[in-house]
């Protein structure tokens, strides 16, 4: 249980990282 919901966390990290990168090049250019 305590792993799953750490991939879980791990994943949604992963992904706030991606968007927050995308966010970060739309504004640069």
């Amino acid at each position: 249980m305590l792993r799953c919901s750490l991939l879980g966390f791990g994943l949604s990290m992963l992904y706030a990282a991606l968007v927050a990168s995308c966010v970060w090049m739309a504004l640069g250019s």
